[in-house]
């Protein structure tokens, strides 16, 4: 399972508590969040992309997650685009920050889910001849 960069969490749990989100409800709001981002890195859908909840949704829908599961995943989803929308319109877009942090890329969240050193998959492709 994916672990989300101590960064993100921060900038997050931030969110959660200006917008009022209780401390218990911020637990489950992190394990939404690091289930969707888990899914799209595994699936390869950009988490970016606000249209890739209703595709995180309807695997949970196929792992028979109950409405109210499917409700709070949309919901800790929704606010981690919430938080990314408001950062990007604090801050100029000709002007980088480097204060702030963009959110992992495939290839970091990848060795971030492996444990230990890591080398290049081989492919195991072959074409017929």
């Amino acid at each position: 399972m994916l672990q989300l960069p101590g960064q993100l969490i921060a900038r997050y749990q931030s969110h959660l508590a200006k917008g009022g989100i209780k401390d218990g409800n911020l637990v489950e709001c992190l394990k939404w969040l690091r289930f969707f981002l888990d899914y799209c890195h595994k699936y390869k859908v950009s988490a970016a992309e606000s249209h890739c909840l209703h595709l995180f949704l309807d695997k949970l829908r196929e792992k028979n997650q109950s409405n109210e599961q499917l409700r709070r995943a949309s919901r800790a989803v929704s606010l981690y685009f919430e938080m990314r929308r408001l950062e990007r319109a604090s801050s100029p877009a000709d002007q980088p920050q480097p204060h702030k942090t963009q959110e992992p890329s495939p290839s970091t969240l990848r060795q971030l889910a492996k444990p230990g050193p890591t080398s290049p998959r081989v492919s195991q492709y072959s074409e017929a001849g």
